[in-house]
């Protein structure tokens, strides 16, 4: 009998969910063409596969023995591919910075393949080291100009939260508005250095209506925070994520309408290496299981400036 994977992979998927349109999401596929795949496979086996009516979705008998056989298949398939991909040159990403979202996204995604990592702080620097092929993938911020020759996804939207002390007027508020900040005003070290989170943090603070100081040399993320530590009538907007150390005496507090900045990732599309369309398909498949797009969804939560 010879089975096709797409179509094992679609019965395994149905058969976990029990529900045509999530098995749809999760493989990236129409309802229709995953019905397709399903009616091949069980003409193909002879029997039917799935019980459906309007309201549920059942295993027959018969996709209930083949279910463990199916998964097995899946699994074999899976060993074979890591096992060629093991044998290919490492997959060179480039995650802009150490504290930003795509670490986080590479590290939920995983990875079959060697990964060598760089850190360039620069959409320009980044999609300029792609198409010179020094890269194969890249995460990039906001797009001024999208590069005819690649590839761009968004991936992830970063939250961004209001970083003050509490010796602050405001330090004991739980959340801060626009407002507050139109009465604060915002500080920033000199972020000329990454030119894409300069533009936005400026952006947002010109759009908004509110007051910015820049003030300081940016010796990175740490050093800022120990200058507010030092300095309470200091107020930042930072990521609501990024990694501040165990910090004791800051608070990280929320802000709504809470800005966002968005992250996508890049590669060539002229590229074919299967290692690098694997790992891509790994992080489409992250992105969606984390919901990391459907904040936008939330009335309380706003993209923040984005070019393009």
């Amino acid at each position: 009998m010879d089975l096709d994977l797409g179509q094992v992979r679609a019965f395994v998927s149905v058969a976990d969910q029990l529900h045509f349109s999530r098995a749809a999401g999760d493989l990236f596929l129409t309802q229709q063409a995953l019905s397709k795949r399903i009616k091949r496979l069980e003409q193909t086996v002879g029997v039917s596969l799935f019980t459906r009516n309007v309201r549920s979705v059942q295993l027959t008998r018969a996709g209930d023995r083949f279910l463990p056989y199916a998964r097995d298949l899946l699994a074999t398939a899976e060993a074979a591919g890591r096992a060629l991909r093991e044998s290919l040159p490492a997959i060179r990403v480039d995650v802009w910075g150490q504290v930003h979202a795509p670490t986080h996204v590479l590290r939920a995604a995983g990875s079959d393949t060697t990964l060598s990592l760089s850190m360039r702080r620069s959409d320009a620097a980044s999609t300029g080291a792609l198409r010179r092929g020094e890269l194969d993938l890249a995460f990039v911020g906001t797009l001024t100009a999208p590069l005819a020759d690649l590839s761009y996804e968004e991936v992830y939207r970063e939250p961004m939260a209001v970083l003050v002390h509490p010796d602050h007027p405001l330090g004991n508020l739980e959340v801060w508005t626009v407002d507050d900040l139109r009465h604060t005003g915002i500080w920033y070290p000199d972020l000329s250095a990454v030119p894409e989170l300069q533009a936005f943090f400026h952006d947002y603070a010109k759009d908004n209506g509110i007051d910015f100081t820049v003030e300081g040399t940016n010796l990175g993320l740490r050093d800022g925070v120990a200058l507010m530590r030092q300095d309470p009538a200091r107020v930042t907007v930072l990521g609501a994520e990024w990694d501040i150390g165990d910090e004791k005496v800051l608070r990280r507090v929320p802000l709504t309408p809470t800005p966002a900045y968005s992250w996508s990732m890049a590669w060539r599309k002229n590229d074919r290496n299967p290692a690098l369309a694997a790992l891509v398909q790994r992080i489409r498949q992250v992105v969606r299981r984390k919901g990391w797009l459907d904040l936008a969804d939330n009335p309380a939560f706003v993209d923040g400036p984005r070019r393009g």
